[in-house]
């Protein structure tokens, strides 16, 4: 066995899981803890729910427009999954990620550092990253399947092949959406095997500054180009 201090370092309270127990530390508290060697913790926010559609504003600042982005997003808050070793000092402490401009994401570092993984708090959160995805998604599959249909019925017919251009147009923009939609999903399947995936998500993700959080509704605006790689170096 052996103790280790948790100081939580977050705005709110903290919740930690091991073994078949689990312990409340309050925003600015800290506690010790009695584990065996090697046992892993799970660390989570105790506010609020664990995610949540919202509506959002984003400063984008690589917009030509330079201006606010006014769109419905998923709020996440994950478990950080640690494993104890030779930790015996925790110090807990949030950094808020946007992954594919989709996922506002709340993860816990250790020590300044990435948990060694990440995950959703329970399988309520992972549906509703689906009906999101699913949502957001409908408009785009919409427009590649008009495409799709429009590009086979001119070769069917041969509507528009006389015009080549007109044909060849339509058929690249219907290429372009394709691939697209390829990417999109593959980034979503990527997410929702977020504990096996957590590294290289947080790695490719900006780090954001949430500005304003009530319900259903956040705020916020890129922090200084920094991405999570930083908390694996």
């Amino acid at each position: 066995m052996k103790k280790i201090v948790i100081e939580n370092n977050l705005a709110c309270d903290v919740a930690v899981r091991f073994c078949e127990d689990s312990t409340v530390i309050p925003a600015g508290g800290k506690t010790k803890i009695e584990i065996p060697e090697g046992e892993k913790l799970r660390v989570f926010k105790m506010r609020g729910e664990s995610s949540q559609i919202c509506y959002s504003e984003m400063y984008d600042e690589d917009d030509v427009r330079d201006h606010w982005v006014r769109v419905p997003r998923l709020l996440l808050n994950t478990d950080a999954v640690i494993v104890s070793r030779s930790l015996f000092r925790i110090e807990l402490e949030e950094e808020i990620f946007l992954y594919h401009k989709d996922v506002v994401m709340s993860v816990i570092t250790v020590n300044g550092k990435a948990a060694d993984s990440y995950d959703f708090h329970d399988e309520k959160d992972k549906k509703k990253y689906k009906l999101y995805s699913f949502l957001m998604s409908l408009p785009l599959w919409a427009l590649e399947a008009f495409l799709g249909l429009f590009t086979l019925g001119c070769l069917i017919t041969g509507v528009f092949l006389e015009d080549i251009w007109i044909f060849l147009l339509i058929a690249a923009i219907f290429v372009v959406t394709t691939l697209i939609c390829r990417s999109s999903v593959k980034g979503k399947k990527k997410f929702l095997n977020l504990s096996l995936n957590s590294k290289d998500i947080i790695s490719d993700s900006p780090k954001v500054l949430l500005y304003k959080h009530t319900d259903k509704y956040i705020k916020f605006a890129p922090s200084e180009k920094e991405n999570g790689a930083k908390l694996y170096n």
